[in-house]
């Protein structure tokens, strides 16, 4: 592995922000910057004016270069190319999973290895994407799954197998054990499960509500989301052992969940983003990887593509999540079972150090690119 590169991280992540995107691009700079090398990630100004090394809970080993927030889409796009452009410094290897700034580098000299999360659904982008991929300075192509390497391969197949390198996202493995943050108290219930993400549709904020009048000696805590859809969710008059704490800064989040008995993930089988995508069957949630690093017992919806990561009895309980009361009964498994709490934790917590952890994802990247 090449020593002391200079890498330049092109995000199109908005910094700070309530979305995974943001998280993951920060964590991977750190982590391309404990392996020794330079890293400048590009992103976009957030409104919000806290420091990013300490709302994400990373070292300032790297530098951050924010372009302008501009609200529509291809404007946007052009305005951070044009400042990507402007700002770029001399670098060994350009990374990156923005679209508009990448397609800008295919054809330069410098080798550039693109990070791809879902098929775009525009031509437009479907355009850059080809013009990416196709770009003779391309060292390799970064999927997060198994599914969403299959779908890619559909969309061009010509594209050379020995360029694809599927890696999940991940976590960091605590330095050290991590201390619980107070929860609100839920009276009347005797197991706290709890959620970190986001609140939109199909993430599984509408299956917890099920669960939680089924299950109503116990308590539902859910961290995630902007106050205008904690509201959204609070309107609806949830059941009373559902409690939504709204958007925590992500270098806090973990104490939150450590103080549950155990975690969710009850992602519905189409899970739309912003663009109107469909990820469910590419996406590799950042929240499973959190779980794990927090060793607590994860319960996790029963989809193909989370099979890649998660196995029954394993390192989680999984179920269909068409059928809430599977999902009831695997927790009165785990309010029942002590010992199958610790196993499960254990084994995940095993499971994040070998193969999942940050550090590991870049190693294996860079490995892969053989830089």
């Amino acid at each position: 592995m090449i020593a002391n590169m200079k890498i330049l991280y092109f995000s199109g992540s908005t910094l700070p922000s309530t979305y995974a995107n943001a998280v993951h691009v920060m964590k991977m700079s750190a982590a391309f910057a404990v392996l020794g090398h330079a890293v400048t990630l590009y992103a976009k100004a957030g409104k919000n004016e806290q420091d990013v090394f300490s709302y994400y809970g990373v070292a300032p080993d790297f530098d951050v270069v924010r372009s302008p927030d501009i609200s529509f889409p291809g404007l946007s796009g052009l305005i951070r190319t044009g400042f990507t452009l402007w700002r770029k410094r001399k670098a060994d290897l350009i990374y990156g999973r923005d679209l508009w700034t990448m397609a800008a580098m295919a054809g330069r000299e410098t080798p550039i290895a693109f990070e791809l999360h879902e098929i775009p659904r525009s031509l437009f982008q479907r355009f850059l994407l080809r013009h990416i991929l196709r770009g003779p300075n391309l060292k390799g192509l970064v999927v997060i799954t198994e599914g969403l390497k299959t779908d890619l391969l559909t969309f061009m197949p010509d594209f050379p197998l020995e360029k694809i390198l599927v890696a999940p996202d991940g976590a960091d493995v605590p330095k050290h054990p991590v201390v619980s943050a107070p929860l609100e108290k839920i009276e009347n219930t005797d197991f706290q499960i709890g959620y970190g993400g986001s609140l939109y549709k199909g993430k599984g904020v509408e299956l917890i509500l099920e669960i939680a009048a089924l299950s109503p000696q116990t308590g539902f805590h859910v961290f995630g989301g902007p106050e205008t859809e904690k509201e959204k969710w609070c309107a609806l008059n949830p059941p009373v052992n559902v409690k939504f704490y709204g958007h925590i800064p992500h270098g806090q989040l973990k104490a939150h969940l450590a103080a549950c008995n155990a975690l969710i993930a009850p992602y519905m089988p189409a899970i739309h983003i912003g663009t109107g995508a469909d990820i469910a069957r590419w996406i590799s949630p950042l929240k499973l990887f959190e779980y794990m690093a927090v060793k607590k017992p994860v319960l996790c919806a029963d989809l193909p593509v989370l099979r890649e990561i998660m196995q029954e009895s394993q390192n989680a309980l999984l179920a269909d999540p068409l059928k809430p009361k599977m999902w009831v009964a695997a927790i009165e498994k785990l309010k029942n079972n002590p010992q199958m709490r610790q196993d499960l934790s254990d084994r995940a917590y095993s499971d994040l150090e070998a193969h999942y952890s940050w550090d590991r994802r870049a190693e294996k990247i860079l490995r892969f690119l053989n830089l």
